[in-house]
């Protein structure tokens, strides 16, 4: 299991979450469907910190990490997650998308299609 937990409201800003936006490429990034279409990575950055912006705390818990090659340039992973937070709390099957942009690997497309709710909280 990995995990991150970010429990100072003061600093919820330099949880990982702020950092992870680099991993997303810029240019080719789509999220998960929404009624408007998929969001592109500057509406997935707008919604994630909208979101820390109301969060006092936050834990994010990922097991069972599964890989599939796609070919040298692009893997899929997917993983078992529990997101909690002060506000919201799911677990479901996540899935992104990585393609190799250079040195780098980045995600373009994140997935989550289903979750089973949980109980919100801190601690």
């Amino acid at each position: 299991m990995f995990g991150i937990s970010c429990g100072d409201p003061n600093r919820i800003q330099e949880c990982p979450h702020t950092s992870y936006a680099s991993f997303y490429h810029v240019q080719n990034f789509r999220g998960a469907p929404t009624n408007q279409g998929s969001m592109d990575y500057y509406d997935w950055i707008a919604d994630k910190r909208n979101k820390a912006s109301l969060t006092t705390c936050m834990s994010v818990n990922i097991d069972d990490v599964r890989f599939d090659n796609l070919s040298e340039d692009q893997v899929i992973v997917k993983f078992d997650q529990t997101y909690r937070s002060n506000r919201y709390c799911d677990i479901g099957i996540k899935t992104l998308r990585f393609e190799r942009d250079g040195g780098a690997w980045k995600i373009v497309s994140e997935q989550q299609p289903s979750t089973r709710a949980c109980t919100p909280g801190c601690g």
